[in-house]
């Protein structure tokens, strides 16, 4: 019983054929039936591609039939066109490929600057004739990862005082912010210069669209004028390496002395010193004198 609809379902299969045909068109079989021509497997050639950048993605194929294919075409497309063709086209053309021969496919490829880091499906469709007759569709996914190149931006740097004595000292606020498409990794900030003492301040991790507040002490160690730079060093998620400088200018000057002013002693005239002795005792004499009057008439 199989048999006899095995043998249906072929002739079946065969007869819509050979009725398209006659109609003037190919009616397809479906290749999950009869599979004919695979991919087997994709490549790009970079090591990690970012939002925005172009790319080679290179589509491996097999014929497994035992016969000869053409008039393939190949379709590519990507959910809201994140990932696309450069060239404006979606389509590939292969006029053959032998019995169980492989090939390759390579199309230049172009992203989407604001993608987020992630993978990204791109799905290939392709149709082919066997033996010029039967038409055969099928499809695949392939998956390509995105990466984007971390933003950061320092605002608002500034000091509490710009002008600060030998071994004083002054402090340094200023803002990181993640202006950027995807988090940021082991954030440091680090203030140095020839005039001052270095300092740093590790922050940690930064999501998308954040912002973290720096404040540090800065200590001045040599005089002169010249800039305190803020070198920010950040990562993304796979650990690549990045910088970001800022600066600000700060004075170290010489302490201000005040002079010590010697106060003359005051010398006073011998002969003033001699009339004042001369009005002390005749004031303590007429002072006796008025007493002993003031008891006689008592």
């Amino acid at each position: 019983m199989k048999n006899v609809f095995a043998k249906i379902l072929s002739i079946g299969i065969m007869g819509l054929s050979m009725t398209g045909i006659l109609a003037g068109f190919k009616v397809p079989v479906k290749a999950d039936v009869v599979p004919r021509l695979i991919i087997t497997g994709s490549d790009i050639d970079k090591d990690e591609i970012k939002a925005g950048d172009d790319f080679e993605l290179t589509i491996h194929m097999k014929n497994e039939s035992k016969k000869k294919l053409t008039n393939i075409k190949l379709t590519l497309s990507s959910e809201e066109n994140n990932i696309v063709p450069k060239s404006g086209t979606n389509s590939i053309y292969v006029d053959s490929v032998d019995k169980e021969a492989e090939f390759d496919v390579a199309v230049e490829m172009t992203t989407k600057s604001d993608l987020l880091p992630n993978t990204y499906s791109v799905n290939v469709k392709y149709a082919y004739e066997e033996d010029d007759w039967r038409f055969f569709e099928d499809e695949a996914e392939l998956t390509v990862p995105i990466v984007q190149i971390p933003k950061l931006s320092v605002t608002g740097m500034k000091l509490t005082r710009d002008s600060v004595i030998i071994d004083g000292k002054t402090s340094c606020s200023l803002r990181v912010n993640n202006t950027g498409k995807s988090d940021i990794y082991n954030v440091n900030v680090v203030l140095k210069g020839n005039n001052i003492q270095t300092t740093d301040d590790f922050i940690g991790s930064i999501p998308i669209e954040n912002s973290v507040d720096v404040d540090l002490s800065v200590l001045s160690t040599a005089l002169g004028t010249g800039d305190i730079v803020a070198e920010v060093t950040y990562e993304d998620a796979q650990g690549n390496v990045y910088s970001n400088e800022s600066s600000v200018t700060l004075s170290v000057v010489e302490p201000v002395i005040e002079p010590v002013i010697e106060k003359e002693p005051i010398y006073m005239d011998r002969r003033l010193w001699v009339a004042g002795g001369v009005v002390l005792l005749v004031i303590v004499v007429g002072t006796i004198i008025r007493k002993k009057r003031e008891k006689a008439y008592a």
